[in-house]
């Protein structure tokens, strides 16, 4: 993982979980620079491995948003977008439970 402005540069699904297990409140990665919807479709010029491997760590930042504990953002970067990430304070709230529960699952089936 590289930082640059005080975000976190990630590549791999690997990583990003590696930042969420040292993060801080106010901590932000970029998890993707380009066309998230457009490259996670099977049109892309991503490979189907690559495609597969985008689809795994947006679903799972997806999942981690779905249990209150990023912020996601864009930013428009030229002709693309950087995807960001900004760890929220921990708050309990039960809820946050059962929909992180419900987005495990369907984030899971796919990861087999």
């Amino acid at each position: 993982m590289l930082s640059v402005n005080n975000e976190t540069l990630i590549d791999t699904l690997d990583e990003f979980e590696s930042f969420m297990a040292q993060s801080k409140p106010g901590d932000r990665c970029c998890y993707y620079r380009g066309f998230l919807w457009a490259d996670r479709s099977k049109f892309s010029d991503l490979s189907e491995a690559d495609r597969d491997q985008l689809d795994r760590l947006a679903d799972r930042v997806w999942f981690w948003k779905d249990a209150n504990r990023v912020r996601l953002t864009q930013r428009r970067e030229g002709e693309h977008c950087a995807y960001l990430a900004t760890v929220r304070p921990r708050r309990f709230n039960p809820a946050d439970l059962f929909r992180s529960e419900q987005r495990r699952e369907k984030v899971f089936e796919t990861d087999v």
